[in-house]
């Protein structure tokens, strides 16, 4: 290889040739990375999808039908937007917490009950909408969904 970026005893730039090594090494990194991390989403978003069920799910990530249908279609060619991904690890989170107690019916049922630590809503009516998953009111449904645990 010939050129200003090469390796060997004619390379004029032996520093820009190391920079470029380390750059293309950390991006294969980064690169490796978001694609474990996107698979890691996508089975995600299958398992909520069988647990919750599609209507359940549109509703707490607050997506369109063709959307969510683009996303269990094809999840290789729509990236999955951050506020997404945070929705789906926090509903996750509350899933695994109550799957220790109940089915995937339970789950669906125990999501839809109205709550007298929630003021008298039910966990579906909070997690619908554009809702965050830092907010207080919500963090208190991860909390019950944690007190069947103990």
């Amino acid at each position: 290889m010939s050129g200003i970026i090469s390796e060997g005893k004619n390379n004029k730039y032996p520093d820009l040739f190391r920079i470029f090594l380390s750059c293309k090494n950390k991006i294969y990194k980064v690169i490796c990375n978001q694609f474990i991390k996107g698979a890691c989403m996508r089975k995600t978003l299958l398992d909520l999808h069988e647990i919750l069920g599609e209507k359940i799910l549109m509703k707490t990530l607050n997506l369109r039908p063709e959307k969510m249908q683009k996303l269990l279609e094809d999840p290789n060619q729509i990236p999955i937007p951050s506020a997404i991904e945070d929705k789906m690890n926090f509903l996750a989170a509350i899933v695994r917490n109550l799957k220790g107690s109940y089915n995937h019916y339970g789950i669906r049922q125990w999501l839809q009950r109205k709550r007298t630590q929630l003021k008298g809503k039910r966990p579906i009516d909070l997690l619908s909408g554009n809702w965050w998953p830092r907010d207080q009111k919500i963090l208190k449904i991860l909390m019950l969904s944690r007190a069947l645990n103990n």
